[in-house]
Order: C-alpha cells, then sequence, then structure tokens
C-alpha cells in the first residue's frame, strides 16, 4: 500500500524564496531551425486563451506570464516551447510536480526535467518549460533536448528543489513522488499548502 505523508507549512515565509531568472526572457537560436512567427505573451487574464481548460491549475500557483514560440525546419517539422513564470520558485515546482509521474525519463535539465515522445518539460527556477515537437521523425527527437538545453542556458541560474524536501525521510519514499500543493491540500480550504511524498 502506497501511503501519502504531508509536511503542511504554517510559515508563509517559506515561499519568499528568492526568484533568480532574468526579468526579460529571450528566446534562444537552435541549429535548424528557425522562429515561426511572432512570440505570443499571455497573463493571468488571457491564459485561458492558450490551454482553455488547464489554466485553473497554473493560476492556483501563483502564475505570473507565459510566453510562447514556434519553430520550424526545412522539413516541416515544428516544435512550440511555452515557457510559464511563477511569482516563486516554490510555486513553479509546485505546477512542475502536479504533472510529472515518478516513472518518467528524467534527464539532466534546468533542476530537473523528463521527456516523453514528443514532449519535454523542465523546472528551472520560477519557471515551468514546456517543449512539444509535432510531426517530428525519430532522428529529430534529440532536438526537443537541444531546445530544453537552449532555453536553460537563457533562463540563467537554474536554482534548487525547495528545501524543505530534504525533510521527508528517505527510506521507503516513492523517488521523485514529491509535491507541493499550493491551496486546500486534501481538499480542505482550511489547510492552505503543503508538501507531500509518497511512501
Amino acid at each position: 500500500m502506497i501511503k501519502t505523508i504531508g509536511l503542511i507549512l504554517g510559515i508563509v515565509g517559506l515561499l519568499w524564496s528568492p526568484t533568480a531568472q532574468a526579468a526579460e526572457f529571450k528566446f534562444p537560436s537552435v541549429n535548424g531551425w528557425k522562429q515561426a512567427g511572432e512570440i505570443q505573451s499571455f497573463d493571468s487574464n488571457t491564459l485561458y486563451e492558450y490551454i482553455d481548460g488547464g489554466a485553473d491549475l497554473y493560476l492556483a500557483y501563483d502564475f505570473q506570464e507565459l510566453k510562447v514560440a514556434e519553430y520550424q525546419n526545412d522539413k516541416k517539422a515544428s516544435v512550440t516551447v511555452d515557457v510559464y513564470r511563477h511569482r516563486t520558485p516554490t510555486h513553479a515546482f509546485g505546477v512542475y510536480s502536479q504533472e510529472r509521474v515518478p516513472g518518467a525519463n528524467f534527464i539532466d535539465v534546468g533542476i530537473q526535467g523528463y521527456q516523453e515522445k514528443h514532449a519535454l518539460n523542465f523546472l528551472s527556477g520560477n519557471t515551468y518549460v514546456k517543449i512539444t515537437g509535432y510531426d517530428i521523425v525519430s532522428e529529430d527527437q534529440t532536438s526537443l533536448l537541444s531546445f530544453a538545453k537552449a532555453v536553460a542556458g537563457n533562463l540563467g541560474e537554474k536554482g534548487a528543489f525547495p528545501s524543505i524536501l530534504k525533510a521527508f525521510p528517505a527510506e521507503g519514499k516513492v523517488k521523485n513522488s514529491e509535491k507541493f500543493t499550493a491551496r486546500k491540500f486534501l481538499g480542505y480550504p482550511f489547510l492552505h499548502s503543503a508538501f507531500s511524498a509518497e511512501y
């Protein structure tokens, strides 16, 4: 039986981690790919226009801004890079932790990332980056990692996982099962926020 252990946050100050991200992020150049169209920007009032039905999750984690760029190559394949900026690194970790799965194919980019067949997501500072490939052939799979490394380089200092995660005992813990819930932990409004892990 898998059980969940939660650490309830009673000190709001734990959420106020300093952000190391530059105020103005610039999308990188990637060899073999050209940027297509204008960069799109969304804030908390317009995020629904981009991810209608999924915006509530990001807004619950103090989402600040989303920048989107699309790239194409000469094979008509395309890659979309979404850079979600949250108020603090803790909130960025929170939304990242809600979407990752413990058994994912984890990669060394940013604080942590994971790659699937046509998608690569990673965490860096107060940003959560999602990279998606469309109509890419097998030999282009490595392109997603190239994009990830280039984007991570432009984001600056990657930071680290929230230090409170070290409070969870290592014995029996399911690796990469740690999560941060920003609101209504276990569905209760009076449990404002909490970190949890599976054992």
